[in-house]
């Protein structure tokens, strides 16, 4: 994602039980991972065999070019150094959060680990990527081709996180915000109470918002709290980064939204 979040590693993998394997010397050959296929890629399974995934779950991986992989499968986020050797994935210092799931799920981080810390043969070509080991293998594509980013004009965005700087939660229940950036330049937006609207220019990775026109209903309570934020986030420069159904606008006080696209049956 662009920002496309995952939590500090916090707990060694000397705590959960798995192994590491470390390069040695030799004639093998590797690759450095600022050149390799893989790196600043994020993958997404479309398929996988020795394992059954948890229903509505997928396995994402991300490469960094510093050699550090990123790992996710519905529970904790895992993580370590890699490299790949002679078509071969080693990991060293693999660690996960402490995160309590749900037993299928933390069940599937095991099987995942389990796979990582055994040597598995490594293939990435164009935007594909394959995972195989002796306890099974992911299939994988590229996040960019499964799942493309979003339009961030021409698409009704639908309010899901309130951000404050560091701190982000939910909206409040039952106040729904939604925003449309129109192709003719003309933002439509739905404040949780009042309704705005406004002109917008799109330069890059900012947007800047002209002045807000909005109805006058009085509003209260939680309404009132949305209608707050979303005017205060939508005013003048504001930045904005798309990770395939999601959108994140930051205004220049810190205050900011997520969005994600709204899905029609």
């Amino acid at each position: 994602m662009n920002s496309g979040r995952l939590l500090t590693f916090l707990v060694s993998c000397a705590l959960i039980g798995c192994g590491s394997s470390q390069i040695t010397g030799g004639t093998t050959a590797s690759t450095s991972p600022s050149s390799s296929p893989e790196a600043g890629r994020t993958y997404l399974s479309t398929e996988v065999t020795g394992h059954e995934l948890v229903a509505n779950t997928t396995i994402s991986i991300s490469f960094d070019t510093r050699g550090t992989l990123s790992v996710q499968a519905g529970c904790n986020s895992i993580g370590g150094s890699y490299s790949v050797v002679s078509g071969t994935l080693r990991v060293d210092a693999l660690s996960q959060t402490e995160m309590g799931c749900a037993p299928e799920l933390m069940s599937q981080d095991e099987w995942l680990v389990s796979l990582l810390t055994t040597d598995p043969t490594f293939t990435a070509d164009a935007d594909t990527l394959v995972i195989s080991g002796p306890t099974g293998s992911i299939t994988m594509l590229d996040k960019k081709t499964a799942q493309p980013d979003a339009s961030v004009v021409g698409t009704r965005w639908l309010v899901d996180t309130i951000i404050q700087g560091d701190v982000a939660s939910t909206p409040p229940q039952g106040a729904v915000g939604s925003i449309l950036f129109g192709s003719d330049g003309a933002l439509a937006a739905s404040l949780g109470c009042n309704t705005g609207s406004a002109q917008f220019t799109v330069v890059g990775d900012n947007i800047t918002i002209g002045a807000m026109a909005t109805t006058r209903m009085a509003c209260l309570g939680e309404a009132a709290e949305l209608e707050k934020h979303m005017l205060a986030v939508l005013a003048g420069a504001v930045q904005f980064a798309i990770d395939a159904d999601a959108l994140t606008l930051t205004a220049e006080s810190g205050a900011g939204l997520g969005l994600r696209l709204e899905q029609h049956p």
